[in-house]
């Protein structure tokens, strides 16, 4: 009785597997995969400007005095500026003996000190002047200048929306060309965006700034 069993049991396994396979359920749906990508210009509202004071002396007191001074010229620049302290955030200080490359004589050395300040600037149009300003006061190292949008969410939103119908389109192309038609997405992945610019972001034209987004879709495919 119990081969008989068995026996019955495979064969009941058998069938089962037969008929999944003869209706199509262990079949592999037909999909395609492809990307989009979308580049919106953007005329900047704000910039974060990334400034450094470095000052070299023999004298260490004599550097840090000299940093301070020109420091606290420039704050005084952004108060008479109206940029409020909260858009101001000063870095640490940061002191290294070094040899002093402008002397000729061996064994001499001076002290480095450095410091940085970082403005966020909502009102682009005294830009230059504050950077003019700036450069007067002692400030003379510019690590970075970085444009960007307050609107950022905004148009991220709208290039995400022009990068998923650039996908839509190129799979209705790719699936064209094969005579298939694009039925549902199956899936929907954002591989990267992106919202600021320094200036030098490849063919962008100067005074913009672009906000990018980056999509995959994976859709299926039906005759």
């Amino acid at each position: 009785m119990k081969l008989v069993s068995r026996a019955l049991l495979v064969s009941l396994c058998l069938a089962l597997c037969s008929a999944v396979l003869n209706n199509g359920w262990a079949q592999e749906p037909r999909v395609i995969t492809v990307s989009g990508y979308a580049k919106v210009l953007v005329v900047p509202d704000e910039a974060v400007l990334t400034l450094g004071i470095d000052t070299r002396d023999p004298d260490l007191a004599a550097a840090k005095k000299a940093n301070d001074e020109s420091m606290e010229s420039f704050l005084q620049i952004t108060a008479e500026k109206g940029i409020p302290e909260e858009e101001i955030v000063t870095g640490h200080l940061y002191i290294r003996p070094q040899s002093d490359v402008r002397t000729p004589r061996r064994g001499s050395r001076e002290y480095l000190v450095r410091r940085t300040v970082a403005i966020t600037l909502k009102d682009l149009s005294g830009f230059e002047e504050l950077m003019t300003a700036a450069l007067g006061a002692g400030i003379n190292k510019v690590h970075d200048i970085e444009f960007r949008t307050s609107k950022l969410r905004e148009h991220k939103d709208e290039a995400r929306k022009i990068a998923l119908e650039a996908a839509r389109e190129k799979a209705d192309a790719m699936a064209a060309t094969l005579g298939q038609s694009i039925g549902r997405p199956l899936k929907i992945r954002e591989d990267g965006s992106s919202g600021t610019s320094t200036g030098m972001d490849g063919p962008t034209p100067p005074g913009q700034i672009s906000v990018t987004a980056m999509v995959s879709v994976t859709f299926e495919m039906i005759d």
